[in-house]
Formats: structure tokens, C-alpha cells, sequence
């Protein structure tokens, strides 16, 4: 073998491996000492996760912390007889927090039947909690006309010093003497005025005679344009030979038909009326379906809400406003039957 053919390929070796070893000190991969930074490189990742799995608990042990802190801030708020269930209430409302727990305690505080018992202090923290439970606005609205039921020989006795109905919202200022706090029958009335759909609905019952009072005939003025159906038991409620419950069913009915006119709907009375007249039964009976289909619990049913029933009943929008109410619902079954 030639030597010079030799001597080439040791050089080239040589400056091959003289390039690499700079190249690997260049980029810090080895150090001059000889000790390899790919040790170095383990040692460091080492050392990250062990940061990482630190981070971890820590993060672990944090949130088991927060989990335990809202589950006792929830257990005192439910607890109406705690020292500390106000301040827990201020806690769920800045947290906004969430819990089916809610519903229960909710309920116990708005259904104390002994009208010896002030249930006042419950029921303003029980709708202070309404907002962070799961209770329908339907259960929600039965639940105020409950409490307020509550109060019926105090507003008879009020409105039987006067000669015309005592206008509910001049009852809902009538509790609460020198207090600056809003006393809990006006909340109550204001909760009521929010949803006038689902209350005329609620309300449509508590106008038969064995629920009719003169209470209720006042509260059936807060469903403004949405109480055409309850036309028909106020007219016969006004011709009650109670006084009290005679002079509330006109102040109402006066109300209701001057807010139909306003909302130029005056002509779909007519309808609401005979169809509550010859069939009060049917109106349940939709009210039933409606509520099946009703997502949103506002008592009307929506395209994306009707498509779910097996029978389209689209022919029941009979004002074209691509939504169903449950009159318009039963009207559209009594047509069907015939």
C-alpha cells in the first residue's frame, strides 16, 4: 500500500475528528474538563421534573383545599340556623357558586305553613341563594306565590279599609316599618313580576272558586299582556259576592285589557276567553305538553323546541310569531277535534 495513500486518510481522520471535538465545544455539549454536558443535560431534567411533580402537588393540594372550602361555605349557607349563614351567603354570591344543595334548603325555607312563625329571615336568604340553585323558574314561581298566600288576611284586611283595591304594588310597601332594607313581600312581588307568562299559568288554578282569593286576584295584574287567559276567572270572580274579592278582580281585569290594548293584542281575547269557557280542561292538557317540550321554561314552545314532538305542530302558531303558547296550543287541539 502506498504510504502517502496511507498518510491522506490519517489526516483526514484526524482533522475529522479535530472539527467534531470544536464543534461539540462550540455548542456546549462537552465541557474542556471532560466531564459531558449530556450528564449535566440529565441532571438538569432531573431536576425540572422533579420542579414539575412539586408544582403538581402543590397545584393538587390547592385545589383540595378550595373543594373543601366550598363544600363548608355551601353547608353553612344551607343551614338557617347557623352564625355564620349570612356571611357564607356573601361567599356563594362573590364565588358564584353552584349547587344542587341549594334546592332543598330553598324549599324548606318557603313552605312553613305555621303562620305563627316570622319564615321572613329565611325567605330573604332563600332567594338570595334562588340564583345559585337549580330550581326552575315554574317551581320558582310557585314557590313565591306560596309564601305569599301567606299574607291573604293581611291584604284583605288592608284593602276592606278602602273603597276601590288595594293596587298590589302599593301592598308590596306595606311591611317593614322604618326599615331601609326592601322588605322580603315586596322581593317576593317583584320575583312575580319577572315571569308573567309562567304566573299566568301558575295563576290560571288558583282563580277556580276553592282557590280564589282576593290576594291572588291583585297578583294576577302583575302578568300585564300575558294574562289574557285569565280574563275569564276574573270576570267571574268579579262577580263575587265578597267585596274585597269583587272590587280586586275588576282592578286587575282593568289592568290586564288596558295592557292588551297597549300591546295591540286586544283581539286575541275573544278566543282565550271561549276557549277557557268551553274547555278549561284542554288548557291543563297543553300546558302539560308544553311544559314537556319547554326548554327554557318560559311556557312557549320554540321551532328548535317543537321539532322533538312526534306531531309538528306548527299549525297552532296562529299570530305567526314562529312561537306556540299554551293557549294557542290547546285552541290548535280543540280545532282538531272538531
Amino acid at each position: 500500500m502506498n504510504s502517502s495513500a496511507v498518510v491522506t486518510r490519517k489526516d483526514y481522520l484526524m482533522n475529522f475528528v479535530s472539527l467534531a471535538v470544536t464543534v461539540l465545544l462550540v455548542t456546549g455539549l462537552i465541557q474542556p474538563g471532560g466531564s459531558g454536558s449530556i450528564a449535566n443535560a440529565q441532571t438538569d431534567s432531573a431536576n425540572r421534573n422533579q420542579d414539575d411533580a412539586e408544582d403538581r402537588e402543590s397545584i393538587g393540594d390547592w385545589r383540595e383545599m378550595e373543594d373543601r372550602f366550598r363544600e363548608l361555605i355551601i353547608a353553612e349557607a344551607v343551614r338557617f340556623d347557623s352564625d355564620v349563614q349570612l356571611q357564607a351567603i356573601e361567599i356563594v354570591k362573590q364565588r358564584k357558586l353552584q349547587s344542587p344543595k341549594f334546592d332543598d334548603a330553598i324549599r324548606r325555607a318557603m313552605t312553613i305553613n305555621d303562620e305563627s312563625t316570622d319564615i321572613w329571615p329565611n325567605v330573604r336568604n332563600a332567594m338570595t341563594l334562588k340564583p345559585f340553585s337549580t330550581i326552575t323558574q315554574s317551581d320558582w314561581i310557585e314557590l313565591c306565590l306560596n309564601v305569599l298566600a301567606r299574607e291573604q288576611s293581611r291584604y284583605r284586611q288592608l284593602s276592606a279599609n278602602y273603597s276601590t283595591a288595594v293596587a298590589i304594588n302599593l301592598f308590596k310597601n306595606a311591611r317593614g316599618g322604618d326599615s331601609k332594607e326592601r322588605v322580603p313581600t315586596e322581593l317576593i312581588i317583584d320575583q312575580l313580576s319577572k315571569s308573567p307568562k309562567i304566573l299566568a299559568q301558575q295563576l290560571q288554578e288558583r282563580l277556580d272558586d276553592a282557590d280564589r282569593s282576593a290576594l291572588m286576584c291583585a297578583v294576577a295584574a302583575l302578568t300585564d299582556a300575558e294574562g289574557a287567559g285569565l280574563v275569564t276567572p276574573l270576570m267571574e270572580a268579579a262577580k263575587s259576592k265578597d267585596a274585597v274579592i269583587k272590587k280586586t278582580a275588576i282592578a286587575s281585569l282593568n289592568h290586564i285589557l288596558v295592557q292588551l290594548e297597549k300591546n295591540r293584542v286586544v283581539s286575541s281575547i275573544p278566543d282565550a276567553v271561549a276557549l277557557t269557557e268551553t274547555n278549561s280542561k284542554l288548557v291543563r292538557y297543553a300546558a302539560k305538553i308544553v311544559s314537556r317540550y319547554d326548554t327554557n321554561d318560559d311556557r312557549v314552545l320554540t321551532e328548535d323546541e317543537w321539532d322533538k314532538m312526534l306531531m309538528n305542530p306548527l299549525k297552532a302558531d296562529a299570530n305567526g310569531d314562529d312561537k306556540i303558547s299554551i293557549n294557542e296550543y290547546a285552541q290548535w287541539m280543540e280545532s282538531r277535534s272538531k
